[in-house]
């Protein structure tokens, strides 16, 4: 499958700006879901420790330490920095990532847009707006 990260595409190699632009908005959504993520992880970390301190829970047995491995597996999904390219997988072979995801993503809508053109997506919206906002009408 396509890498959407730092790897070298030939969309993305000779100063090709459509390039460029891609990697730079792949990168912002892999910053948001990092944030996210971070957001997320901050309470319930400090709710798992306190769980682990109430009932005398400590080491890999713990709820924070799930945390952290919940943290580990998350961090090697999003993969921000494009470091998957350079792992050696484990004996279970490579972990799929949000790399993955967006390649399918990505060339849905460009099969989409190759089949229906720039007009045909934004066409079939307007015909959609324009059906509901009818319908809102006849129901009022």
């Amino acid at each position: 499958m396509p890498k959407t990260g730092d790897d070298k595409n030939k969309s993305d190699t000779g100063g090709d700006r459509r390039g460029l632009l891609r990697r730079v908005v792949i990168f912002q959504f892999k910053l948001f879901v990092d944030g996210l993520r971070d957001v997320i992880l901050v309470p319930v970390s400090i709710i798992a420790a306190l769980l682990d301190l109430v009932s005398g829970t400590s080491g890999a047995s713990g709820n924070f330490a799930s945390v952290m491995n919940l943290g580990r597996r998350s961090e090697r999904y999003i993969d921000l920095f494009g470091e998957r390219e350079h792992r050696v997988p484990d004996e279970n072979g490579e972990e799929p990532a949000l790399d993955d995801l967006l390649s399918l993503v990505e060339g849905q809508v460009r099969e989409r847009y190759r089949k229906e053109g720039p007009a045909g997506s934004a066409q079939q919206a307007l015909d959609r707006l324009r059906k509901a906002l009818k319908e809102g009408r006849d129901d009022a």
